[in-house]
């Protein structure tokens, strides 16, 4: 049987962006093993709504409906996919399957910025999104956006009108019509870039929250940029992941200081996230991790100083695409001690209590300490505590991008 269709039947399961399927999913080498287990009973800790999905919800079901969805043009993409993006391996709880029109190739070789604001944004924040993500677009980078009226349709506009790459993020089901009236947008980003979800109609699956949705919007892209917020814009929960997920926020700079409707970009900004003023401040902070995409471009002319030259090489120069890697959690049973490339040996079997499994969750690959902290069911502020003092101790380093992996 196909495996995308395992994934969508556990998603089904579990219901979609939960982390439950990655959690009780560890100790299996494969996702056929582990649907095996669940249907076969014996996976414990099962929940009465999961037990009653496994019995009303067959993997043939789940293979009709990625059957379904082809026929429909939507491409399904599981975990283990080609082409599923890579960001979004490094998230906690990374979507399962991803519903897809268009290509999504793009985000596997385009630097991108996730751009957010309000609904109803002033004419200083309209002209704002058009400047910046036109500049954007212009060095080299895609926009994500998640499709709302206002400010996100409006950088998606901006992204098409440069020709670049776009990528529509979902709140609801692929093939729903939301927002209302999107249908003529969506199509137009797909024919430059791609509209994707983790549910579609035929999976009859409850909506998906905005916040997951905006977990992967923030997942997909390299920094954050936030064009206008008031102080109790729901839009600023994509702040909360770009925190957790240790991505750089930016903002516009208010327009009027004394105008509620941008209280939200002057807390930002007193919190030390940066102003933007143009795509060359996005550029040159994203390019300290993605040096290899990184250039200048001034023998056409097209920029007058070199600070304004600041772009990222065309992907079509990107060539080596980075290897699927299987998402593993807690409890793998890896050993206590970790063998170093140069031979030398670290000792973990001093550590107790959630030192212990912090080291035994990042021995494999390095981890977002917000992944960690979900993996162990912990407060996020303890975990950051315990990686401090591992840190200290000489037992955990600091990794480019906010990632912790052992020494």
């Amino acid at each position: 049987m196909d495996k995308r269709a395992y994934w969508l039947w556990l998603t089904v399961v579990f219901g979609a962006a939960s982390p439950r399927l990655w959690q009780l999913g560890d100790k299996y080498d494969t996702v056929k093993e582990f649907a095996y287990a669940l249907t076969s009973n014996e996976c414990e800790r099962l929940t009465n709504g999961e037990i009653k999905r496994i019995k009303g919800f067959s993997l043939q079901k789940a293979d009709e409906i990625i059957k379904k969805c082809e026929k429909d043009n939507i491409a399904v993409y599981c975990y283990e996919s080609e082409g599923y993006p890579q960001q979004l391996k490094k998230i906690a709880a990374p979507p399962a399957v991803l519903f897809c029109k268009g290509n999504p190739d793009f985000l596997n070789n385009n630097p991108a910025a996730a751009v957010a604001g309000s609904r109803n944004p002033s004419e200083y924040s309209k002209t704002a999104v058009k400047v910046i993500c036109s500049d954007l677009c212009a060095r080299g980078c895609s926009i994500i956006t998640g499709l709302a009226e206002g400010i996100d349709q409006l950088a998606a506009e901006a992204a098409l009108e440069s020709n670049a790459f776009v990528c529509g993020v979902c709140g609801r089901d692929i093939d729903a019509d939301y927002p209302k009236g999107s249908g003529e947008l969506k199509e137009r980003i797909c024919q430059r870039g791609v509209i994707l979800s983790e549910t579609c109609s035929y999976m009859n699956s409850p909506p998906v929250s905005f916040s997951n949705r905006n977990r992967i919007l923030v997942g997909l892209s390299d920094a954050l940029v936030f064009i206008e917020c008031s102080e109790n814009s729901r839009g600023l929960d994509n702040v909360h992941h770009a925190v957790s997920q240790g991505k750089q926020i930016f903002t516009v700079p208010p327009h009027d200081i004394t105008d509620k409707r941008y209280f939200g970009q002057r807390d930002l900004l007193r919190r030390g996230c940066k102003p933007i003023f143009g795509g060359e401040d996005f550029v040159y902070y994203v390019c300290a991790s993605r040096i290899e995409d990184f250039s200048f471009d001034i023998i056409g002319g097209k920029y007058e100083t070199l600070e304004d030259s600041a772009v990222f090489r065309s992907p079509d120069a990107v060539t080596v695409k980075p290897k699927a890697r299987k998402k593993r959690v807690a409890g793998s049973g890896k050993s206590a001690v970790r063998e170093e490339a140069d031979g030398v040996k670290k000792d973990y079997s001093t550590l107790t209590g959630i030192k212990a499994d912090i080291c035994r969750i990042i021995q494999s690959k390095p981890m977002l300490a917000d992944g960690i902290a979900e993996l162990l069911g912990e407060d996020i502020s303890k975990v950051l505590s315990e990686l401090t003092v591992l840190e200290l101790e000489g037992y955990v380093k600091s990794l480019p991008g906010k990632m912790f992996g052992v020494v």
